[in-house]
């Protein structure tokens, strides 16, 4: 398999620098006592340089996941500051802006979590629909 394909697998995650190592350190030890290509190998640093490449992944990832959550924050802020001023300007139903408020705060062990859930559910496919 070429290279570029096993880097996008990897970045895909459908497999693991250390797996990728492991594979690869078992052909080796299976094929070279009958070719002798391979003469010294430095395994520990091999694990060590797939484990730090596996953590400089994830911490991209995990950057890329805070950039994300950042923006959105930013949004719903000037959502919210948005929906303040129509509020103020009572051009929205009382009932629109007590539903909005409700959702708030929606936490995994509130008792209304799937009622609120399904409410933003519903809220963000209206918010893409009027989009399209």
């Amino acid at each position: 398999m070429p290279a570029k394909r096993l880097a996008g697998m990897i970045r895909r995650r459908k497999i693991g620098c250390l797996e990728l190592l492991d594979h690869y350190l078992a052909r080796v030890e299976k094929h070279n006592p009958a070719i002798n290509a391979i003469i010294v190998t430095d395994i520990p640093k091999a694990r060590r340089r797939a484990r730090a490449a596996q953590r400089q992944q994830h911490a991209k990832e995990l950057s890329l996941l805070e950039r994300r959550i950042s923006k959105l924050s930013i949004i719903l802020g000037d959502t919210e500051e948005d929906l303040r001023r129509v509020r103020a300007g009572r051009l929205v139903d009382e009932g629109l802006g007590s539903i909005y408020d409700e959702v708030q705060g929606i936490d995994d062990g509130d008792v209304q979590f799937r009622q609120k859930a399904d409410l933003m559910k519903s809220i963000f496919e209206a918010n893409l629909a009027l989009r399209d």
